[in-house]
């Protein structure tokens, strides 16, 4: 799936000439609430300055 929502991003930048998008999709399953904002925050950081289109995080 998040493979998916990242292709979508670069179809639709390639179909409108002035929309340009790069997407960084991250993955996490938990049971936890609230959400672990920081360390999907902190994933996506890692992803995006890796160049990873896809981050999954570790469930608990």
């Amino acid at each position: 799936m998040a493979y998916r929502v990242g292709a979508r991003f670069v179809t639709a930048s390639q179909d409108n000439p002035f929309l340009s998008a790069t997407a960084t999709v991250a993955v996490t399953e938990t049971r936890r609430r609230p959400l672990p904002v920081a360390e999907i925050r902190q994933a996506l950081t890692w992803a995006v300055a890796e160049g990873a289109p896809v981050v999954t995080l570790k469930t608990e």
